[in-house]
């Protein structure tokens, strides 16, 4: 269940540009698409629709869980590590082995998601002091309530 707050932030990028590469790594580690399903908490439907870039659009948090299960990088569900090497070398020939068509675009893109990630993992560190605090509160409170109870 998605909280309101990362509701707000959600990026959505094109499927197009991640579901061959999800399809890929899956394939490579002999993982089944029920299997990926299930691990997601979504139907084997819904899963197929992310490789078959149904959705046309997937959200990055997403594609934070994919790469989770794959045990990759999400980075790396986005560009291949050549691509990620050339892009921070700055090399954009056209000889350069490239998969995407719009370079400039998916280099905005990565800094965009980057952007977003310093902002979830802010949000998350806050809520877990949040939840520190609540955890902190909840034992006092049971401890009122043990005493309470020995009267």
């Amino acid at each position: 269940m998605r909280s309101k707050t990362s509701k707000k932030n959600e990026i959505s990028l094109p499927t197009s540009v991640v579901s061959e590469r999800i399809q890929i790594e899956r394939l490579k580690r002999g993982y089944k698409q029920d299997y990926m399903a299930t691990k997601l908490g979504i139907t084997e439907r819904a899963y197929q629709n992310i490789e078959s870039n149904a959705n046309k659009n997937i959200s990055l948090e997403r594609i934070q869980e994919i790469a989770s299960i794959l045990e990759m990088d999400w980075l790396e569900l986005l560009v291949t590590k050549d691509k990620i090497t050339q892009i921070h070398n700055g090399d954009n020939s056209p000889n350069s082995n490239n998969i995407y068509q719009n370079d400039e675009k998916l280099t905005n893109e990565i800094e965009k998601l980057k952007l977003h990630l310093q902002i979830v993992e802010k949000e998350n560190a806050g809520l877990k002091k949040e939840i520190d605090g609540l955890k902190r509160e909840n034992q006092h409170l049971q401890e009122i309530i043990s005493l309470l109870k020995e009267r």
